[in-house]
């Protein structure tokens, strides 16, 4: 009998704490790393059980999952790897951090040369995978011209009469036919059909007019060839194909920008038409070569080398090795996976995924989060998003639409995938199907220029179900031989990516940039339902819309029924260019019966960091929101970014100190209540409170309030000094009003400050409202004012007197 597993179903009663680290290429990763910094330092980290990571956020990631994986290393204190104790030298894992900013060509002039030509290898490689098919159509199109006794080497004539030609005129002839045929079918037959027949008809009327459009292809085919030799411009053209390289990477972004304009738009599209257009100048210059002037004695020859050039293709080429991803897979692994012993540092380029959390280490476990690319898929679930959630991790790869299979198995099929590909293919931003960004219009060139980071795996469904039958085992042996035709990513997924045509039946799957569909990170904690989530955002968003944030809040009710509740109004940028916070808390409803917490630690400026960290922002007025092209930064960039998440999470922490797991939910308890009520403002509610106290400050220079001052401040009573005489019943009730003065403004303190919570009384900011408050709840005249008259005030003063006034009271007494 076989022993199933016990599913465990996710729960926030597990208690769970998850970090993500969102996308921003190295932005977000130097962001990140002064967060997880600060977290550690103040003793949270240790207590993290998820590293969720997307794109930029999973260098970082990655870094911290290698480094971890040596049981020389903790998560808490001087063992962790970035530790920095003030008036020591740096770590030498700083130092390699920072002298590695610059990853994408940190060795000068032929570091930089090595991109174009990384890029322009696969160019050639692509035309090699698709010269056979431009011979192909040669070869077809002289077929048809000899059926229909077509001589394009002679004038075709005027195109005005192209109406008349007997193709075109016999498919507009249908197609009219077709139409009139319309109103009789539809009365009589149409009522009739079940629903997928009516919805075939509808689709023939496409079909249709499609035969129409190849007929005027067909007829238009003399044309051109007897312009193009004509003209005589081959050369212009080879000119006008390598000037066709450059234009996309020039004019794509920029058009991208103003998508939503009409002149975007068609720009877009004019880009996109290069691809096939220098496939046509090439179809074009191939046939005019080989039959212009009689039969080419060299077409055997061509025909012959295309037949093995397809062959040679088919067992030789993987476009996962074609593409820029291995150059940048290798530039991010040497910047970001590496150990540091006795202070030299050594690579773990070869660290496997199955690796990980390896036994005496401390790293949390790490999910690396990418995308799956579902462009030419017809489920409608996934209109608008064109891929789905897919992520990579210790045990298991894959997603619920295609299912999981155990790691090692994956990386023993794919030798390739380890934690630095993984790395890699979480932040492959630039590919041509890129999910919720794709750009239909340019697919198709940018997979021809072979502008291509993201990576086929194989299919974890498909492996999963490799072992079901002998025949299955068989296929997958013969699959996975080296010189197979069928082993690898060949030329036929190359088709798939120029097309976009990409499905989740293939035995290999595109996995991109986790943030071309979800940029937070987070979706995988809250499936997971970690009880409490911290969010490290560094993306781009210089406006502060929160799109990766509202997006994330969008998919978690769609997709899995969880509400997010939180405010962003104090992190949004004011007039000045500063914001009044760098966090915010939220509220994660899973269900009826469970409620996690979400901390969004955002990239921001309020005005009150440091001064080299000013410095910056003053000389780079976009920081810390500079372009994610920018991905070579210098020292005084690299330092900039990385203080700043420091210093956000050190003064979130502020006074914090974490003993227990149950003291860091403390934490995330008070968190929450400080976001439920707004924070004053230092130039309206703080003055007012302050000017309530300068009032009751000037009733105590009454001659009456003599003998309740001394109470308050006993150590202004001097030896021989009369108790106060007026202990009138006038004096009592004045006394008690007074009172009642001070207990509304320590109420209004109290709300405002949110002193009812553990952590707001005890943060060093409000140390001397709490000795104030003290030193007035020690009197007895406050403290018979207070039995009577406590019922008239909130509940939260209430709980705030009797655990911070009378436990310090009783404890004073005491002693």
């Amino acid at each position: 009998m076989i022993h199933q597993p016990t599913r465990i179903e996710p729960s926030t009663e597990y208690g769970l704490i998850g970090l993500a680290f969102s996308g921003g290429g190295i932005r977000s990763a130097t962001f990140n790393l002064g967060v997880i910094q600060a977290l550690a330092r103040k003793g949270i980290l240790k207590y993290v059980d998820y590293l969720s990571t997307v794109s930029g956020g999973g260098y970082i990631g990655s870094c911290i999952s290698s480094l971890l994986n040596n049981s020389t290393y903790g998560t808490d204190g001087q063992d962790f790897p970035f530790y920095h104790e003030q008036g020591e030298p740096e770590r030498e894992t700083f130092r390699h951090l920072r002298n590695n900013s610059n990853y994408l060509a940190p060795g000068g002039l032929l570091d930089k040369l090595r991109i174009p030509a990384v890029v322009l290898r696969g160019v050639l490689v692509n035309l090699l995978v698709l010269i056979p098919y431009i011979v192909l159509a040669v070869a077809l199109s002289e077929w048809c011209f000899e059926l229909f006794g077509y001589d394009v080497t002679t004038d075709p004539g005027p195109i005005s009469g192209l109406l008349m030609h007997p193709i075109l005129f016999g498919a507009i002839g249908l197609f009219v036919l077709y139409i009139l045929l319309f109103p009789p079918i539809t009365k009589l037959l149409v009522p009739y059909l079940k629903w997928r027949w009516r919805d075939r008809y509808g689709k023939s009327f496409g079909v249709l007019l499609l035969v129409v459009v190849l007929a005027v292809t067909v007829i238009l085919l003399p044309h051109s060839f007897y312009w193009f030799d004509k003209l005589d411009l081959g050369e212009v053209w080879l000119g006008i194909v390598a000037l066709a390289q450059l234009l996309p990477a020039l004019f794509a972004g920029k058009a991208a920008e103003n998508v939503s304009k009409l002149i975007g738009r068609v720009a877009l599209y004019a880009v996109g038409l290069l691809g096939p257009l220098v496939l046509f100048i090439l179809y074009l210059y191939l046939y005019t070569f080989l039959f212009w002037d009689g039969e080419s004695p060299y077409i055997a020859w061509i025909y012959s080398g295309a037949v093995v050039l397809f062959f040679y293709t088919r067992m030789t080429v993987n476009v996962n090795a074609t593409s820029p991803h291995g150059y940048y897979r290798d530039r991010l692994s040497k910047a970001y996976m590496f150990q540091v012993a006795n202070g030299q540092v050594s690579d773990t380029d070869t660290l496997r995924l199955s690796a990980l959390n390896d036994e005496g280490t401390l790293g949390p476990y790490h999910l690396v989060n990418v995308a799956h690319n579902l462009n030419g898929s017809a489920d409608p679930n996934l209109r608008g998003r064109n891929a789905d959630f897919f992520i990579l991790s210790k045990h298991f790869c894959g997603s619920d639409r295609v299912g999981y299979c155990d790691t090692k198995k994956m990386e023993k099929i794919d030798p390739h995938l380890n934690l630095g590909t993984a790395m890699a293919i979480s932040g492959a931003a630039a590919a041509p199907n890129m999910g919720t960004t794709t750009i239909p219009s340019l697919v198709f060139i940018m997979a021809f220029l072979n502008i291509r980071l993201g990576y086929w795996l194989p299919n974890p469904g498909q492996l999963h179900a490799s072992a079901s039958s002998l025949w299955r085992r068989i296929w997958s042996w013969v699959r996975n031989r080296p010189l197979s035709p069928f082993s690898g990513a060949g030329p036929y997924y190359l088709i798939k990516e120029l097309f976009g045509k990409i499905t989740a039946q293939d035995n290999y799957v595109n996995i991109s940039d986790g943030g071309h569909l979800e940029n937070m990170g987070a979706y995988e904690l809250l499936r997971r339902r970690c009880r409490y989530i911290i969010v490290g955002d560094g993306e781009a968003d210089p406006d502060h819309t929160f799109h990766g944030l509202a997006t994330l809040i969008r998919y978690a009710q769609i997709d899995l029924g969880i509400k997010i509740e939180m405010d962003l109004n104090d992190l949004r940028n004011r007039e000045d260019g500063f914001s009044k916070k760098h966090c915010a808390f939220g509220t994660i409803h899973y269900d009826e019966n469970e409620t996690g917490y979400l901390l969004y630690i955002k990239s921001s400026m309020t005005d009150d960091e440091n001064e080299y960290i000013r410095e910056y922002r003053n000389n780079n007025p976009a920081f810390p929101h500079e372009s994610t092209g920018d991905q070579f930064f210098d020292e005084s960039q690299f330092e900039a970014y990385r203080a700043l998440g420091y210093h956000i999470v050190n003064k979130l922490c502020a006074g914090l100190c974490i003993d227990g797991r149950a003291t860091l939910e403390d934490w995330f308890e008070t968190l929450l209540g400080v976001s439920l009520t707004p924070q004053f403002e230092l130039t309206e509610e703080f003055v007012e409170l302050q000017e309530q106290l300068r009032f009751i400050e000037q009733q105590f220079q009454d001659p009456e309030f003599a003998e309740y001052t001394r109470q308050i401040y006993p150590e202004l009573a001097t030896e021989g000094a009369e108790d106060g005489a007026h202990d009138s019943a006038d004096t009592n009730r004045r006394i008690f009003h007074l009172c009642n003065l001070q207990l509304q403004l320590m109420e209004n303190v109290v709300l405002a400050l949110r002193l009812d919570t553990v952590y707001a009384r005890d943060h060093v900011v409000n140390r001397g409202w709490m000795n104030l408050f003290g030193r007035w709840a020690n009197t007895s005249h406050l403290q018979n004012a207070w039995r009577v008259s406590s019922d008239t005030y909130s509940i939260q003063f209430q709980l705030f007197w009797k655990e911070a006034l009378d436990s310090e009271r009783t404890t004073s007494e005491s002693r």
